[in-house]
């Protein structure tokens, strides 16, 4: 799983409006940017999931887009979290939920327990709340 992708995708269009820019959090966006048009090049990301992808860059709730593509939102949910899930494999590091947590831990001196609470919340139901 890819917390750290899915909130970068979903944010996008705040990330990229917002004053004064969190330069870290934009370099990653750029990057992941960057890495998905390459996937897609390579034909690791298909075309439905990029059209879900760009069509999160406009801003648009999964309501919005299955409503749009004519399908259920649990589909689309489903197919941006595969999308998002065969992108941070690829990627590695810091993209992975392993990875991600590895840095909080590492960055901000969290505890193993501090850890292990992100890792349940970016796992549960209600991970779009964080």
């Amino acid at each position: 799983m890819s917390w750290i992708v899915e909130r970068l995708l979903i944010d996008r269009y705040r990330i990229k409006t917002t004053q004064p820019i969190d330069e870290d959090v934009w370099d990653r966006l750029i990057f992941l940017e960057k890495k998905i048009g390459t996937l897609y090049k390579e034909e690791l990301v298909s075309d439905l999931e990029i059209s879900v992808i760009k069509k999160m860059e406009e801003n648009k709730s999964f309501s919005q887009i299955a409503y749009e593509m004519e399908m259920s939102r649990s589909t689309v949910t489903k197919i941006f979290r595969n999308a998002c899930n065969r992108i941070a494999f690829y990627l590695g590091g810091y993209y992975t939920d392993d990875g991600f947590l590895d840095s909080l831990q590492e960055n901000y001196g969290l505890s193993k327990e501090e850890v292990h609470k992100v890792y349940e919340k970016i796992n549960s139901k209600y991970r779009h709340m964080i």
